[in-house]
């Protein structure tokens, strides 16, 4: 009785394994990172199933390319037995042992690219390998080359930047509660942690691009028709009223220039903001004042974000500058040719008792095409619609410009003035190597501040509030002059407030 149990058993068990899906063995090309996985799976679905060495020196040829096919060929003369076992050896001793996947593992890792900010599913993708190295380092000897600060250094290098900026907290706090620095796997664990925050279904993704308030009013009764035109793609919209009485409107929206056809904003009819005569007849400060309480764009005039993240930014019809026609301000002089580039540009005009201390930070800039790096400081100027570079800098990294005119207004007055256009411009803080583009750059013979408007340390050492800043210096000009078409680098990460009378610091 015993005995037929045991069949029994058995049978059912056979049964229930020939119900599972049929095993795929993964053709081999050398990788060293599925060495170990290739073998296993061949060694279950063919290895254990038979007793015919043969067979399976041919099905390991079957199943690899490149190197490891020619090594398992060269064992093909051998008896079939240690013609296989030979087989297996050699495939582990070129493309198996530890350091050979080690250094595979560290070689992609250190060749990833940089994560750009938000981008949560390249992030999702570099924290899925990071695991496979911690894994791997528990078995693998030659990993613990990961918990090499400066390897982590590095790899944390290629996270977004306010990513390190909160591992850099997490750091110093694991290493003052446990007495010893933070480890590979703290980072790793680390980044997952923060990819769980980036992707919660609710509040993972905290974007300015909400949708209009007025457009959620409507959604359940709106009923969306698709007309296909030649040259041009309209939508035209049906909205139910919210009063019964009164006629249904039919709104069109041109896709080409991203406008939302619906209630305006200011006088609640059926037209668009920008064509709104209500709002046309007020005073510029009133619209400004309109727009900014709604949270409009100044851009684009929708709701949901700032002009300084905007990308579909509206052509005036007056001026053809880059915003809407109805925040064009009427200029009595003559209007200048539009063959030059106009830009509007802060200036310092030396008005008051004392020199007043602004926004300029060291930097490093540098050319794409060359790898000598030179150091400035840098003016952040939220006035100015362009960015601006001095003669004599540009000259050193040798950059080459195209020669052009440009119209600077400052403080109402026009002056057309002969410039270079510079591109390929890259610019990173002094401290590291972290260079982001710069777009294109206009040159001036000299950026409008002087060093004394330059931040020092001295500056704010007395102030305990600030005693955490530290404020590297250079002995340089201000050379640069960043402004509101490099909105990236104008962004401040924090701003630490101003306690009375003193400064604030972005």
């Amino acid at each position: 009785m015993q005995k037929q149990n045991e069949i029994t058993s058995m049978l059912v068990q056979q049964q229930l394994t020939a119900t599972l899906p049929q095993h795929e063995i993964p053709v081999f090309d050398g990788n060293p990172l599925q060495c170990m996985s290739f073998l296993r799976a061949f060694e279950h679905c063919v290895e254990e199933k038979t007793n015919n060495y043969q067979d399976c020196l041919y099905l390991l040829e079957q199943h690899t390319k490149g190197q490891p096919r020619e090594l398992v060929r060269s064992c093909t003369h051998m008896a079939p037995q240690q013609g296989y076992q030979r087989a297996k050896q050699l495939i582990m001793e070129h493309f198996g042992n530890e350091y050979q996947i080690a250094s595979a593992y560290m070689d992609k890792v250190f060749a990833w690219p940089v994560i750009k900010s938000e981008d949560v599913d390249a992030l999702q993708e570099f924290a899925l390998f990071l695991r496979a190295c911690c894994n791997a380092m528990s078995e693998i000897q030659y990993m613990e080359e990961l918990n090499i600060p400066s390897h982590m250094r590095e790899i944390i290098m290629k996270w977004p930047y306010k990513l390190r900026e909160r591992w850099r907290l997490t750091a110093c706090e694991l290493q003052e509660r446990r007495g010893f620095r933070a480890t590979f796997e703290d980072m790793v664990n680390f980044l997952e942690r923060q990819i769980k925050i980036l992707s919660h279904p609710l509040f993972g993704d905290i974007s300015d691009n909400k949708p209009n308030p007025v457009m959620r009013r409507t959604h359940k009764n709106r009923t969306t028709l698709k007309v296909n035109t030649k040259g041009s793609s309209f939508v035209t919209s049906i909205s139910a009223p919210e009063n019964p009485i009164s006629v249904p409107t039919i709104h069109k929206q041109t896709t080409a220039a991203n406008l939302l056809l619906e209630t305006c904003l200011y006088c609640e009819e059926s037209h668009l903001i920008s064509k709104c005569p209500k709002l046309q007849r007020i005073s510029h400060k009133e619209k400004m004042e309109f727009l900014k309480g709604k949270g409009a764009c100044f851009g684009c005039l929708k709701v949901g974000h700032m002009s300084k993240e905007c990308r579909n930014r509206l052509t005036c019809d007056k001026c053809h500058l880059k915003h809407p026609t109805l925040l064009h301000i009427n200029n009595k002089e003559p209007s200048i040719s539009s063959a030059f580039v106009t830009h509007q540009a802060s200036v310092c005009t030396g008005a008051g008792d004392h020199d007043c201390t602004l926004s300029i930070v060291p930097v490093k800039i540098k050319s794409k095409k060359g790898n000598k790096v030179l150091q400035t400081y840098a003016f952040l100027d939220p006035g100015s619609t362009a960015t601006f570079i001095t003669s004599t800098l540009m000259t050193q990294p040798n950059l080459q410009g195209t020669k052009t005119n440009i119209l600077l207004r400052t403080m109402g007055q026009e002056k057309l003035v002969p410039s270079h256009c510079v591109t390929g411009l890259e610019i990173s803080e002094l401290g590291e190597n972290n260079f982001m583009d710069l777009p294109e750059v206009y040159t001036q013979e000299n950026i409008p501040v002087s060093k004394t408007n330059i931040p020092h340390q001295q500056d704010i050492e007395n102030l305990e509030y600030l005693k955490s800043i530290k404020i590297p210096e250079l002995d340089a000009d201000v050379g640069l002059l960043i402004g509101m078409n490099a909105p990236k680098l104008m962004e401040p990460w924090e701003i630490i407030n101003s306690k009375g009378d003193g400064p604030y610091m972005p």
